[in-house]
């Protein structure tokens, strides 16, 4: 595992940029920091995360193979508040494993997914311990049918809903596919709705279930859908979303009793763009907005107003990261875009206890003969939050520029010194980067004339005026 420096040493740079649109006076806040997981002859992908009570995460996806017969297994990774794994573990079948969600139970952890893809799917449940034991699998199916779970939710009863597909074959159309267990995790009841598939599903107020995903309307044609059942499995009402192909991917319920939905749908010239409809408890649309990018894979309600939603956008065969937050009616307040890659995408996005925004998703990484993906975690600062005042050039944080500054930068690019809380302060010529050179330029403001630091500094405390995607988590002497 890696959180990624924001530095740059000597020439070559390996600053983390980001490219972002403003609208009216909102700005994207700053990252905080960025965590990679992922060794070795593999490719690691996070399909959903949760906030640990510690203050750290739990990511969970899969891990690909390249010099192996095993196609994947599924990958959990632990880490603390700051983005450092505390574990990683890999296990399945000879087949085909990942998985989709992850739920917390009161002995740990609950993984939903799929197992034995390989010629035959099943729906696949792990219970993990705290420490990522496993303690019992369980899969779920019939023989000779593909079925996979790609979500789950717990109901107030304590039983456990998965949603996803089955089909007949590999090569069959699927149908949307919903089993509920009870607390043992025994069967309570299953369903097949139609011709499609489950991305997300929520309880609603009255002891339902209301399902997101896609649904065939042709032979040849899907779009965005959302289905209403009772708690006991009977289909309510089905809707249809969008004028062109699309996907329903991820519904979050409202503090007025409506939905939020994110997905993706063709717009102008058969363009696919993230999508972003409100509904009733009905169904029916209040509003919708197309967001650009391509993809809009996850939408999290932000407590203090409007959605933000992540995904990603696509160049001819590559994408980057694309993160949209919104005002409560879908009025894009900001776009964030981490850059290109090969395949880099945003899967789930979640406003944690602090306020701020986590990301997680898969990033593009090259080591030596392999070209693959690492799972990737990313904290966004708050936009609603003020940005911690500080002093540029205060490498140490003691309210003073002077010459042990300097030398602070040196020993934390060279000598292992702790990450500090405020990385801003390091960049004392305000390149949007901390290397060798932010040292040199202490120096010379300290022992030449006419050499000056930027704001904020040398003297008082400030905000940064650019936007350089370097943070500042916390600076004491400023409060």
């Amino acid at each position: 595992m890696r959180v990624r420096r924001i530095v740059t040493l000597g020439i070559s740079s390996i600053a983390f940029l980001v490219s972002s649109h403003v609208l009216g006076d909102h700005r994207p806040p700053p990252i905080i920091w960025q965590g990679t997981y992922g060794e070795g002859p593999t490719s690691e992908r996070v399909s959903a995360f949760l906030e640990t009570p510690d203050g750290g995460y739990l990511l969970a996806g899969s891990v690909e193979y390249y010099l192996s017969s095993t196609p994947s297994d599924v990958y959990v990774v632990r880490t603390d508040s700051r983005g450092s794994m505390l574990w990683g573990k890999m296990f399945g079948t000879l087949g085909q494993d990942f998985a989709e969600d992850v739920l917390a139970t009161d002995e740990g952890h609950v993984l939903v997914g799929g197992s034995g893809c390989f010629d035959d799917c099943q729906v696949y449940l792990a219970m993990l311990g705290e420490g990522g034991e496993l303690l019992a699998e369980r899969t779920f199916g019939d023989p000779g049918w593909e079925e996979l779970a790609n979500c789950a939710t717990r109901t107030g009863d304590g039983d456990l809903v998965v949603a996803g597909q089955v089909a007949s074959g590999p090569h069959d159309f699927p149908s949307v596919y919903v089993l509920r267990l009870d607390d043992r995790l025994e069967p309570v009841w299953e369903r097949r709705y139609g011709a499609g598939s489950a991305s997300q599903i929520v309880e609603t107020p009255d002891g339902g279930l209301l399902v997101a995903g896609f649904t065939r309307i042709e032979s040849s044609s899907i779009r965005a859908m959302v289905l209403k059942t009772e708690a006991t499995g009977e289909l309510v009402w089905e809707r249809t979303y969008g004028g062109g192909l699309g996907h329903a991917n991820s519904i979050q319920p409202t503090a007025d009793g409506g939905y939020i939905v994110a997905g993706n749908m063709t717009g102008e010239f058969a363009r696919l763009n993230a999508y972003l409809f409100k509904i009733d408890d009905q169904g029916e649309v209040a509003w919708e907005r197309l967001l650009g990018g391509t993809w809009g894979n996850s939408v999290s309600i932000v407590r203090e107003g409007g959605y933000i939603v992540a995904g990603g956008r696509s160049y001819g065969g590559e994408s980057s990261i694309y993160i949209v937050r919104t005002d409560e009616e879908g009025r894009t307040a900001w776009m964030l875009e981490l850059p290109k890659g090969t395949v880099d995408m945003a899967r789930a996005v979640r406003q944690i206890a602090d306020g701020s925004f986590v990301i997680a998703g898969e990033t593009h990484v090259e080591r030596p003969a392999i070209h693959g993906l690492d799972a990737t975690l990313i904290k966004l600062w708050s936009d609603r939050l003020p940005e911690p005042l500080f002093i540029r050039g205060d490498s140490n944080g003691d309210g003073r520029v002077n010459i042990s500054d300097g030398i602070r930068t040196f020993m934390y690019l060279f000598q292992g010194a702790a990450s500090p809380r405020c990385i801003d302060a390091l960049d004392a010529n305000d390149d949007a980067a901390v290397d060798m050179t932010d040292g040199i330029h202490t120096f010379n403001d300290f022992f030449i004339s006419g050499t000056a630091i930027p704001e904020p500094g040398p003297f008082s405390c400030g905000l940064d005026p650019t936007q350089d995607g370097l943070w500042c988590e916390e600076y004491d002497p400023c409060h």
